[in-house]
This record gives C-alpha cells, sequence and structure tokens, in this order.
C-alpha cells in the first residue's frame, strides 16, 4: 500500500500504514497487566549536548507507573563541552574542566552506557560493533557531526587520551605559522586563540566577509578585531593546498608551518551505518532527514533525530537548548498508543544570537538588541559556560542557565538604553 489511510473511531485515532510510510509511529495497545508495567526501552545513539541532554531529561520521566529503560550508546567514556575545545588546547584549567565522565551522569540515573559504535541499525534494534544487539521502543540518533579540525573533534575514547590529544594539537598549533582555510565562526575563534603566538597567522575566506553565520556589523568587527590582534584576513579568494604547507590563493603564494582546514562541519561517515533504513532518512549529503518533530524521515516516527547530524534546525548548541524538551515530549508521546499528531510539539526557532570568542581577551557579541565587543565577549571568556553546561545537562534543580540569560538581558539593555541616550 503505498499511501498511508487514516481511520478515525470515537476518541481514537489508529493509523494504518506501512512502516516506511507512515509519518507518526503508534504502538499496539498494550494488553495484559504484564505489557500494562513493562519498560519501555529508549534508545540513545551519541552522548554529545544532545543525546546526553534528552537521556538525562527523560530518566525524570520514568516512573513506576510508566517505566522507561534508557540505553545511550557512545564509543567515548565522557562527555565534552564542544565550544571549548579550541579553548582546552591551551589552556589547563579548561581542559581539566570542559568534561564529565558519563559514569558519573548516567549511572546514578539508571541509565545504561554501551561504549561502543553502531554498525547496523534498523527499526526495530540497533547492532553493536562490539557484537551485541539492542532492541528498542523508540530511539534517538544524536552522533553530531565531524569537523576536518584536528583537535575539535574528539578520536580518543578515553578521557585521558582526549587530554593528551587537545595537548598536541595545541602544540603542534602553536609551532610555527598558521594558515587557516575557511573564516566562519570555528576559522575566526581559532585565529584569535593562536593570535598570541610570536608566529604569523593568515585566515583565508573564499567569500568577500568573515563569519557569514553573523550579521554584517559583528562580520565587520571581527574583521576589525583579528586585524588588530595581528592576524592576516584575506577574504574572497579560495586557498588551495598545492603542496605540504604551502597555498595558492588568488594569484598568490603561502607558505606556512601548519595548515587548519576549518571549512565546515561534515556528517560523520555519511551514516554508513543506516543502510536498513529507508533511503529518504537521509539527504544527499548524508544529513539525517527530519520533520518538524525531529522525526526521521521514512521510520515512521520510531527513529529521531536531533543535534548536528539532523536537518531541522541550525548547527548551534542553542537549537538543543531551545527544543530537547520538546524531542522528549514527542518521543513520549509516539510511545502512547492514544497519540494524536495535534499533541506533537514541533521545532521551535532559537534566539538569534551568537557570542565569538577571538582568544582569551577578545570577542564579538552579535545579539538582537546590538553587537558588542567588550563586556558580554568578556563574559564568555571568564566562564566559557562549563559550569551553566554541566548544570544544563545534568539537570541540577537550581542551574544556572537563568542566572546567565538574566545577566546578558540586563547588560544588552543598559547598553541599548545608553545606544539611544547618546544619539
Amino acid at each position: 500500500m503505498d499511501v498511508a489511510h487514516i481511520v478515525e473511531s470515537g476518541f481514537e485515532t489508529l493509523f494504518l500504514a506501512t512502516l516506511s510510510q507512515a509519518p507518526l509511529y503508534v504502538p499496539c495497545e498494550p494488553s495484559g497487566a504484564a505489557m500494562a508495567t513493562r519498560a519501555m526501552k529508549v534508545l540513545i545513539l551519541g552522548g554529545g549536548q544532545a543525546g546526553l541532554t534528552v537521556a538525562v531529561e527523560l530518566s525524570k520521566r520514568h516512573t513506576e507507573k510508566d517505566p522507561l529503560s534508557i540505553t545511550l550508546v557512545d564509543p567515548k567514556d565522557y562527555f565534552e563541552i564542544r565550544w571549548a575545545s579550541v579553548r582546552a588546547m591551551v589552556n589547563e584549567r579548561v581542559r581539566e574542566d570542559f568534561t564529565l565522565l558519563y559514569s558519573d551522569v548516567l549511572a546514578p540515573r539508571g541509565i545504561k552506557h554501551f561504549q561502543s559504535k553502531v554498525k547496523v541499525l534498523n527499526l526495530l534494534s540497533a547492532t553493536l560493533e562490539s557484537g551485541e544487539t539492542l532492541e528498542f521502543d523508540i530511539c534517538l540518533i544524536a552522533v553530531g557531526a565531524g569537523h576536518p579540525m584536528a583537535g575539535v573533534d574528539p578520536e580518543a575514547t578515553e578521557l585521558s587520551r582526549r587530554k593528551k590529544e587537545l595537548v598536541d594539537a595545541g602544540a603542534r598549533y602553536l609551532s610555527g605559522d598558521l594558515v587557516i582555510v575557511g573564516g566562519g565562526l570555528l576559522g575566526a575563534e581559532v585565529a584569535g586563540e593562536f593570535s598570541n603566538s610570536d608566529h604569523r597567522i593568515t585566515i583565508v575566506q573564499n567569500t568577500d566577509e568573515l563569519v557569514p553565520e553573523m550579521r554584517s556589523n559583528a562580520r565587520r568587527r571581527t574583521k576589525q578585531v583579528l586585524r588588530r590582534q595581528g592576524v592576516q584576513v584575506i577574504t574572497g579568494h579560495k586557498a588551495q593546498e598545492i603542496a605540504d604547507g604551502i597555498y595558492q590563493v588568488g594569484d598568490s603564494i603561502l607558505d606556512c608551518d601548519v595548515g587548519i582546514r576549518c571549512t565546515g562541519y561534515y556528517s560523520r561517515s555519511k551514516f554508513t551505518y543506516l543502510g536498513d533504513l529507508p533511503q529518504e532518512c537521509r539527504d544527499k549529503n548524508g544529513w539525517i532527514q527530519t520533520n518538524q518533530y525531529f522525526q526521521v524521515e521514512g521510520c515512521a516516527g520510531r527513529i529521531y533525530a536531533f543535534g548536528d547530524c539532523c536537518t531541522t534546525g541550525p548547527k548551534l548548541a542553542q537549537t538543543v537548548f531551545s527544543n530537547y524538551k520538546a524531542v522528549v515530549h514527542n518521543m513520549l508521546k509516539s510511545l502512547d498508543w492514544h497519540t494524536n499528531p495535534i499533541h506533537f510539539k514541533s521545532y521551535s526557532a532559537p534566539l538569534p544570537l551568537c557570542i565569538l570568542t577571538l582568544g582569551p581577551n577578545a570577542g564579538v557579541a552579535d545579539l538582537p538588541f546590538g553587537v558588542f565587543e567588550r563586556v558580554i565577549p568578556a563574559y564568555k571568556n571568564r566562564t566559557l559556560f562549563i559550569s551553566y553546561a554541566k548544570d544544563f545537562v545534568e539537570m541540577k534543580e537550581e542551574t544556572k542557565w537563568p542566572k546567565a540569560a538574566v545577566t546578558l538581558a540586563a547588560v544588552g539593555a543598559v547598553a541599548a538604553v545608553r545606544i539611544a541616550t547618546s544619539d
């Protein structure tokens, strides 16, 4: 049958469709005491900001009446606050503070952790590289995205090795002249972070302006800050590596000791383990295609995807903070056979803001009420929001995120008043 048929009867809506085409997954009606008390199996693939936040939030919804058996699969034994990884390459305090061991977060909440990778995923189970097959009632893919810059994308599976990985990357980038290919947010951050060295730093962007993710005034200010820090900024040209450490940029030749690619994110391994799922679950670039409810296309609502790996929302931490409760709500609704589509929550666009650090003493904040170089970037530089992120992931009762939001809002309001009264 090619088209899903919807049959309405009394107070219930039952969806009769093939698994590959029904927009929402509705489990069978429970029957008997055993089914009524069986813990629904939730499988989460990936323990980054998106996956770990959802896992912890789901654990809070576990009750005797509605039991949940939550399993998280990630090849690492630690969680890392990714936006602090560049600073962690050169700052020991940050390096020691920006991670959490999964054992400290998951076990106390009754969440199982399999330290492995997924080999095959279908609509009923996941087979791991370590040999286990994990059945599920609902699955969330939250494997994030990869990045070509060495050191940013964790390779080490143990925390001790990850710290050494960061130290080695920092030492390499401080060892000589740098050419940074790509002037987006990460490229600009890297240029600013290593501009304190005694070596020549050059950043090359193929468009006319740096950081296209920010508004025009913030782009201009970012270029000004980097140039004040001695960074050579080249825009409107592509950089082609013609030999090791030698780049052709327009008609010019740049030589360096270390070249860094900061040309954007990519899907991890093109998600080859999704081969048993319908073809429409991935786009041509390998990203997981999701609808407004974060349900994977073609998977009957049985599989969700969230965070940088999916096509719903920008690849920003704010997307996770703005939508993790909607994802948890929708996953739980998918486990409820009485669910009607109107009860699902749609994607909510995050607040348009960006605070870019350009070294430990500089930065540019692009906020709805203006662009700032001093107080707000200094606030992020001082904390990198590490403690806030940890509190958020661990869902502590008195999380500091609201305090951070209030502080930023207050600073912005004062700045806006000053700007208005100065005109």
